[in-house]
């Protein structure tokens, strides 16, 4: 019995840190989103590349801007993502959400906060490690600071 508790512990405890290492990730990128971009807009050549920002594996990444439905983001991404509709991206305009996708399954997503800037997908998502360089560029016809984020890359565009 002490031994079956022991094991229950120790299971739990393995279950709550493999939480917070993801959390902590999420943390991170964002952090590290945010100031890759305000270090580039310093420069003359003013890009980002998303897997320089990223401390895990992944294939893909996507972006699903404000009110994307969970069943859009599904087909997107090939397959359903359960934990999808928690991210309340179908309701909220405050954010893009990021998605990173290792052989067919999420390991990690991000919001954005939509203030940070607003992503250009030259109506492609999906993007691979190679294929994830984005262009910055201010728009001056906004108040705030807002981003114009296009991908810089010449891949041709595959559906």
């Amino acid at each position: 019995m002490k031994t079956c508790l022991r094991l229950l512990v120790i299971l739990v405890a393995a279950v709550c840190l493999a939480g917070c290492d993801k959390m902590r990730q999420r943390e991170n990128f964002q952090r590290d989103l945010g100031a890759a971009v305000k270090s580039a807009l310093a420069t003359n050549q003013p890009s980002i590349q998303i897997s320089s920002l990223t401390r895990f594996e992944w294939d893909k990444v996507y972006f699903f801007h404000p009110y994307t439905p969970p069943d859009a983001i599904d087909k997107e991404l090939g397959f359903k993502w359960k934990a999808g509709v928690k991210t309340e991206i179908e309701s909220n305009d405050g954010f893009t959400l990021v998605v990173f996708v290792k052989k067919g399954e999420v390991v990690q997503y991000a919001r954005i906060r939509g203030n940070l800037g607003h992503w250009n997908l030259d109506e492609r998502n999906g993007f691979a490690s190679g294929e994830d360089v984005f262009e910055l560029e201010r728009q001056p016809s906004h108040s705030e600071i807002m981003f114009h984020v296009k991908r810089t890359n010449s891949l041709p565009i595959t559906r």
